[in-house]
C-alpha cells in the first residue's frame, strides 16, 4: 500500500503521545470539567419536583370532572340509543335509574303483557355507574315514546370533591344535554 506525503506525516504525528486529529480538538475536554456538578444536578431536580408539586392538584381537579362528565355522557349515548329504538322499532323504551345500586338499564315494553322487558343484547345489561358518584334523578324511570318525545328528567351526578354534571331530558323533543356545572 502506497500512501502519499501527508498520510505519512499524519501516521508518525498520530504515534506520537498526546497527538489528536484536527477534527476532534473542538471536541476536547477542558481538565476538571468532565461533567456536571453535584449542585447543577440538584438544582434541576428540585426545580422539576417544584413543578410537579404545583401541577398534581391541577391535573387532580381535571380528573375528577372528567370522571363526573364520562359518567353523564355515557347515561346520556344510552338515553338517545332508547330514543331512537322507540322510534324505529314504535314501541316505548325507558331508561330505569336505580339510585340504590347505582346502576342503570334499558327497557322496552311488551305490549301484550303490559309489561317492561329489558332489551335483549348488550344494551339491555345493567350498567354501573362509578362508587364514588352520587346520582340524583327527579323520576326513576325516564320514558322514550314513538313519536320521539320523552316524558323529561334532570339527572344529577356529582362526587366527592365536588364536581357536578347534569343531564336534561326534554319532555317535547325527547333531546338530552350534558351540562357541566361550574363550581362555587
Amino acid at each position: 500500500m502506497i500512501l502519499s506525503i501527508g498520510d505519512q506525516k499524519l501516521r508518525r504525528k498520530r504515534n506520537k503521545v498526546g497527538f489528536t486529529p484536527p477534527f476532534l480538538k473542538s471536541f476536547k475536554l477542558k481538565p476538571g470539567r468532565a461533567g456536571y456538578t453535584f449542585i447543577e444536578l440538584m438544582l434541576t431536580a428540585s426545580i422539576v419536583l417544584i413543578i410537579v408539586g404545583l401541577s398534581t392538584p391541577l391535573l387532580r381537579n381535571t380528573f375528577y370532572a372528567l370522571r363526573v362528565n364520562l359518567q353523564a355522557k355515557d347515561l346520556s349515548s344510552l338515553m338517545n340509543l332508547a330514543r331512537e329504538r322507540a322510534v324505529f322499532t314504535r314501541t316505548e323504551h325507558l331508561i330505569r335509574i336505580d339510585t340504590a345500586n347505582n346502576t342503570y338499564r334499558m327497557f322496552t315494553a311488551d305490549l301484550q303483557k303490559n309489561v317492561q322487558v329489558p332489551v335483549e343484547g348488550r344494551w339491555g345489561r345493567s350498567f354501573k355507574i362509578a362508587a364514588s358518584l352520587k346520582v340524583e334523578c327527579s323520576q326513576e324511570d325516564i320514558k322514550f315514546f314513538p313519536d320521539g318525545s320523552s316524558s323529561g328528567a334532570i339527572i344529577s351526578f356529582s362526587d366527592s370533591a365536588g364536581k357536578k354534571s347534569r343531564l336534561n331530558v326534554s319532555a317535547q323533543t325527547g333531546e338530552i344535554t350534558v351540562v357541566a356545572e361550574k363550581e362555587k
